[in-house]
């Protein structure tokens, strides 16, 4: 008995090489979404013939009745048919791509000589064409006279692959009629060649003798239509009988087709095609095929069922064919029957919904799930038991045999409906209701938008995405696995092979050599002999030689035992081998060529035929199992989906716009879609684009055809691509914005009937991960293209909002926080998935602080403009609410930004909803400026810009004082005049009638109110931003030292101190240490079995450093210090020219109070005229608190506020007031309410200013006047007395002024 084959010592040093290599993945771990990508096609096995069956002689004997040379010729004819398909199809027309020339009697010959040899090599082509055809029809006819004849008459038996391969033949026949019929640009070119051939031939140019003959015949051949079908039809009426062959072609299609006798899509369409023309044949003028006799017979009802069916079937590319076509073509076919008008028939509702997938989705699903997991099951099954080293069961192959055989019947089927419901798409164009009414109908692309662009329904588009996405994938699983079942399927051919020869052949052997029928016997033998294995011969041989008892020696044998353990061998049979197995089977078994082989029924067994049609029927998809890879591109090859040659040559159109492309309007489709559960389906479409391309170049030949494709599937990737990096931006936009708003805010905003919704959930990270997307031979990292998008997208989005805030006022500050915020919670979320740049890289770059030589940010250049031109001139300033207001009237005359080019609200926060709510909650922090402005500066463009800021603040101060006040103080004062306290016995309405008539003058002067209180108003403005800007940055470091006091040095009340306090270490520092010491000792008396101190070194050693790092905190200037000690300087500088008096001790501080040309008086004064009422408003409507606040200020820097007090008229109307009543005047009531404010405002001015600065410059360092002495000692002794003074002063011992 032969033993299984051993590993061999070669195989065990090649096995023990590679093993390593095989434990390393290749594998990136990126998701799977397309399918399994091949550069370099190779292929186990030919599914054509490779060599016509030349090793048939090798047989020999009566096998060569066989009709192997007939289907070898079939073959080449069909091969060569499908390349004239190929070259009609793909045609385009020559002479339109040739200009106009407007030619003269002097060119047209050379015109005409030029068309003639461009055209000559094309016109060659249609005449071999021409040739092929009547070859064809020739060997066609050939073939139909010979089954034709009598079963006694024929000398050889027919096969039924010879039958499948006539109607093969038949159909690519039929297709060429159809294609040729509809292609104008073969005649169109032709006719351009006809007239350059009839003009050279009229001037005299020689040409061959039969020229004239050959044009004449291909011009009646292009100009005539179904020249090949009328052709095919008289020849087949020269036939005898060729009647009964067409009606046994009709039947043996109609058995396919029901019977499900086929694998591929383009066997599936075959008898449809081929049906039509076979009752074309059988009904003529004088057989009626419609009524009796041959009505029972051939019952065309059953045949026109078919046809009511599948009114639409797809013929090539683009083209598609309707069998009724053919069938009112007939001579006795009823024209008038509605029933089977082929308009009628694509209205019915029940064959519209066979057409639409989308009626069977979900049952496709179910499908893919149920085969997907059975595929993987039985693939991890045989990898299992391979990595074992367990042999390989007989039922384990036939299993794999059977899904995977499953596998490609499931994706045939569904290539099928995809192409049925193209075809019923073209055959059924959308209606006038389905087309927007903006549409032109004249537009030059309207018939082929018709078929494309607005015959899909959406969930005609979801269907096909998802069927083309399950396609591929499954496609994808089982090329991927095919190094691991190609070799079991080989063996498994081989044992079924071996094992039909070994036991039911040589059963059949062994009862005919029983019962002497010695022709059938050699025959079998011969087979056998053909397609046996010595090797298997042997173990058969041996495994019944052992069984057989010695008693039953001379009996009959007619049973054969086979070992368990057959020998198998990876080696299938050959083409030729598989076709006459096949082929004898056939012959053997069917009734209709049974009688050629056996002479009677009787000389098979019952189970002997059933046995042989069994293998017969299993043995039909051998050839495609051996030729898997060709098998798999042919049923997922979906190319005709974006193939569109017969629309471009009925519109006359080179080239449709990339938006009438249907691989185009699947993707933007899936890309477009609201829901993102089947983004995941993007690049699925996309595929399509590989299939046209691997068809243009290995089956249509092309090279035009390939370079359109890759032109157009680069742009629909570039764009998908960049829409794809919108769409992934903007989802990630809308998550940052719902994360930042508050859920109660967006549920009261949900109430307001502007819904607020999260985002939806979407599938991004497969897409995410794709690095090598293979796309028309091009592979694509969208990974790298999404990351640089994203950058881009976001610097864009950074200039954007920083931009906008450009040419808006400093009140958009706080605005751009909450979007600034946005962005980088977008890039934090970006991030997670994508190689970005760090997000304060593209902040500084955008805002221009990255430059050395930037000296000021974008933010930082604007915010400080904004606020020294726009806020301190045109803003007033309220003190009880700390803001800034933009006042009624514009004084510095500069132009008010109004926020300049509104920003798409996707780019600020995602989506017009959001954008909404954002913009409700930035409204509350627009019309004013105040602390939350000036702390939104603060984090945005720091506290280091603020002494350019300050510095800023000082000029303007200065040129306020300096060059406003400074030259009204004498003017003004001088108008003043001796004014005297009133008595309270005047009571309020009298003492403010006093100080009004008083101050007359001043009031009536102009420049009071349009010079010297607007100035004040500028300063007062400077004085209050200062205070909101010390606020906020207290707030800020009041936070950075809550989150650093672990780290900072403790200060207790008290005048002890402790050791550790003394050390000057923190809180954490101090605890640090002292674990460190009790671990230490604890390891000393070795209660500690690990090393803890040597744990706690590094935070104990990062803590100190952060304590040092953090010790400085509290310890900043102040910006309104520096500000006061700026304008001190400032006053100090003027203080001779705004203050005449100088007492010489303290008790001339006081004197001259009503008399004085002192700015305490002016203040006074422009105190009072602040706070009358006008006939248009109010000064402080007008000028705001900032002219009270610089008045006091003044007052102080210049020591004088005592006496400012000790005279304030506002002061003392109200202390009236307490004595004497309120007044009567609703005029004064007026007065006194805003007189008490500005009294308050003046006190807690002083009092703030105070707290910064003590004492002014003025009266701490006041350098002596030194004076010369006189003739006159009394002067000397007075100016002694004046240096002594003032040296008090200087030395700190200055008199102090009144309490207040």
């Amino acid at each position: 008995m032969a033993q299984p084959r051993a590993p061999g010592s070669a195989s065990d040093e090649v096995r023990a090489v590679t093993a390593p290599l095989a434990k390393i993945s290749t594998a990136d771990g990126q998701p799977n979404l397309e399918s399994f990508p091949s550069s370099l096609e190779y292929e186990l096995d030919c599914k054509n013939n490779p060599t016509d069956f030349a090793d048939k002689d090798v047989y020999g004997g009566k096998l060569a009745q066989i009709h192997l040379e007939s289907i070898a010729e079939l073959e080449s004819m069909v091969e060569q048919g499908e390349y004239f398909i190929n070259y009609i199809y793909s045609y385009r027309s020559i002479s339109k791509a040739a200009s106009k020339i407007t030619s003269t009697e002097e060119t047209k010959m050379d015109i005409a000589k030029t068309t003639y040899e461009i055209m000559g090599p094309e016109v060659d082509l249609f005449n071999n064409f021409k040739d092929y055809c009547s070859e064809a029809v020739r060997i066609l006819t050939r073939h139909v006279n010979q089954l034709a004849l009598p079963e006694k008459k024929r000398d050889k038996a027919t096969p039924e692959t010879v039958v499948e391969w006539v109607i093969r033949l038949m159909d690519v026949l039929l297709i060429l009629d159809e294609l040729k019929k509809t292609k104008s640009a073969l005649n169109n070119d032709f006719s351009a060649y006809r007239r350059a051939f009839q003009s050279i031939r009229a001037k005299g140019v020689s040409v061959t003798d039969n020229a004239h003959e050959q044009v004449h015949a291909l011009y009646m051949f292009l100009g005539t239509p179904a020249v090949i079908l009328n052709d095919m039809k008289t020849n087949f009426a020269k036939v005898q009988n060729s009647f009964e062959v067409c009606f046994m072609f009709a039947n043996h299609c109609l058995e396919m087709f029901e019977g499900k006798k086929y694998l591929l899509p383009t066997e599936k369409y075959a008898p449809l095609r081929v049906i039509p023309a076979c009752l074309f044949f059988m009904d003529t003028e004088d057989t009626n095929i419609f009524k009796k006799p041959l009505v029972k017979r051939v019952m065309p009802e059953r045949f026109l069922k078919l046809f009511k069916r599948f009114p639409a079937v797809p013929l090539f590319g683009d083209k598609t064919y309707t069998p009724f076509t053919i069938l009112e073509t007939l001579p006795h076919f009823d024209r008038n029957d509605k029933e089977y008008k082929m308009d009628n028939c694509l209205r019915v509702p029940e064959i519209v919904n066979a057409y639409r997938i989308a009626n069977d989705i979900g049952q496709f699903r179910v499908n893919y799930l149920h085969y997907s997991t059975h595929f993987a099951t039985t693939m991890n099954t045989i990898m299992d038991k391979k990595n074992r080293n367990q042999p390989l069961h007989p039922n384990d192959r036939k299993r794999v045999k059977n899904v995977v055989r499953g596998g490609l019947r499931l994706l045939s089927s569904w290539t099928c409906r995809v192409m049925e419901q193209l075809a019923f798409k073209y055959m059924s164009p959308a209606d006038a209701s389905s087309i927007p009414a903006d549409i032109d109908p004249n537009n030059e692309y309207f018939a082929y938008d018709r078929c494309t662009k607005y015959n899909y329904r959406p969930e005609d588009l979801d269907a096909l995405v998802e069927t083309i996405g399950m396609i591929k994938s499954l496609g994808g699983q089982m090329k991927s696995f095919e190094p691991v079942f190609s070799p079991v399927l080989r063996d498994f051919v081989y044992d079924e092979l071996q094992r039909f020869t070994a036991k039911s052949l040589g059963d059949i052997i062994q009862y005919q050599i029983n019962q002497k029928n010695q022709s059938l016997m050699e025959m079998l033998s011969q087979l056998s002999f053909a397609v046996s294995d010595p090797l298997v011969e042997n173990a058969v041989r041996m495994a019944n030689a052992a069984s057989m008892d010695k008693k039953k020696k001379k009996a009959k044998k007619t049973d054969t035992i086979l070992p368990e353990d057959l020998p198998v061998r990876t080696v299938p049979p050959s083409h030729t081998q598989l076709h006459l197995v096949r082929g004898t089977i056939f012959c053997l078994f069917s009734e209709r060529e049974e009688a050629k082989m056996a002479k009677s029924k009787k000389d098979l067994r019952k189970e002997h035929i059933a046995e042989l049609q069994a293998f017969y029927d299993d043995s039909y998809s051998y050839a495609y199992l051996l030729h898997f890879s060709g098998t798999l591109r042919e049923v997922t090859d979906l190319s005709s989906l974006w193939y569109r040659e017969f629309y471009l040559d009925l519109t006359k159109q080179v080239q449709f716009p990339i938006d009438k492309s249907i691989p185009y309007i699947l993707t933007m489709h899936v890309f477009e879609t609201r829901t993102l559960e089947k983004f995941e389906y993007l690049f699925c479409p996309m595929e399509l684009y590989n299939d046209a391309a691997q068809r243009a170049i290995s089956v249509v030949n092309r090279q035009h055809l390939f370079d359109e494709i890759e032109a157009e599937a680069n742009l629909c990737y570039d764009e998908l691509a960049l829409k794809m990096a919108d769409k992934v931006f903007y989802h990630y936009k809308q998550l940052a914005s719902w994360i930042m708003l508050d859920k109660k805010y967006c549920q009261a905003f949900d109430a307001a009937k502007q819904s607020i919704r999260p985002p939806p959930k979407a599938k991004f990270n497969a897409l995410f991960e794709q690095r090598h997307l293979q796309v028309v031979g091009r592979s694509f990292d969208l990974h790298h293209y999404l990351s640089q998008q994203l950058n881009n997208m976001l610097r864009e989005n950074l200039d954007k909002v920083i931009t906008h805030l450009e040419a808006s006022d400093c009140t958009h500050i706080v605005e751009l926080e909450m979007q600034l915020e946005n962005i980088k919670l977008t890039h934090k979320l970006l991030s997670e998935w994508f190689d970005l740049d760090a997000f304060d890289l593209m902040f500084a770059e955008a805002n221009d602080s990255l430059s050395p030589k930037s000296f000021l940010s974008r933010i930082a250049k604007h915010f400080i403009t904004e606020v020294t031109t726009d806020l301190i001139s045109n803003f007033v300033y309220n003190s009880a609410s700390q803001r800034f207001v933009r006042a009624s009237v514009i004084f510095s005359g500069i132009e008010i930004k109004e926020g300049g080019a509104r920003v798409n609200s996707r780019m600020l926060y995602g989506s017009r909803a959001y954008a909404a709510a954002f913009d409700m909650i930035a409204r509350m922090y627009k019309g004013f400026f105040g602390i939350e402005h000036v702390r939104a500066s603060l984090r945005l463009i720091g506290a280091f810009m603020y002494p350019l800021l300050i510095e800023e603040c000082t000029e303007i101060v200065h040129s306020c004082i300096v060059n406003d006040l400074t030259p009204y103080v004498d003017t003004m004062t001088e108008a003043i005049g001796q004014i005297k306290l009133p008595k309270a016995e005047y009571g309020s309405d009298g003492a403010v009638g006093y100080f009004e008539a008083k101050l007359a003058a001043l009031v009536q002067y102009p420049d009071t109110q349009g010079v010297v209180l607007h100035a004040m108003r500028e300063v007062g403005n400077v004085l209050a931003f200062m205070r909101l800007l010390e606020l906020a940055e207290a707030f800020e470091d009041r936070a950075s030292f809550i989150q650093a006091f672990p780290l900072v040095k403790e200060v207790k009340s008290g005048d002890s101190e402790t050791e550790e306090e003394a050390e000057g270490r923190s809180r954490l520092v101090r605890i640090l240490d002292a674990l460190v010491q009790d671990l230490v000792a604890a390891k000393a008396s070795r209660k500690l079995s690990f090393n803890a101190p040597a744990l706690l070194k590094d935070l104990q050693f990062s803590a100190r450093r952060a304590e040092k790092m953090y010790a400085l905190i509290g310890k900043l200037s102040s910006p309104l210090l520096t500000f006061y000690r700026l304008l001190d300087e400032i006053m100090n500088s003027v203080r001779d020219q705004w203050v005449k008096f100088a007492p010489s001790n303290e008790t001339d501080t006081y004197q001259n109070l009503a008399t004085s040309n002192d700015f305490d008086r002016l203040w006074n004064a422009l105190q009072f005229i602040y706070c009358m009422p006008r006939s248009d408003g109010s000064n402080p409507d007008l000028f705001g608190d900032g002219v009270v606040i610089t008045g006091a200020s003044l007052v102080y820097f210049l020591g004088q506020y005592g006496r400012f007090k000790v005279q304030d008229y506002c002061a003392h109307i109200l202390n009236v007031i307490q004595l004497a009543g309120q007044p009567k005047d609703p005029r004064n009531e007026r007065f006194v309410d805003q007189a008490k404010v500005a009294v308050d405002l003046s006190v807690s001015t002083a009092d703030s200013i105070r707290a910064f600065i003590p004492t002014p410059m003025c009266l701490q360092e006041r350098p002596p006047h030194m004076f010369h002495p006189t003739r006159e000692n009394t002067k000397v002794k007075g100016q002694r007395q004046r240096v002594i003074s003032l040296s008090l002063q200087k030395s700190g011992n200055a008199p102090m002024e009144p309490p207040q």
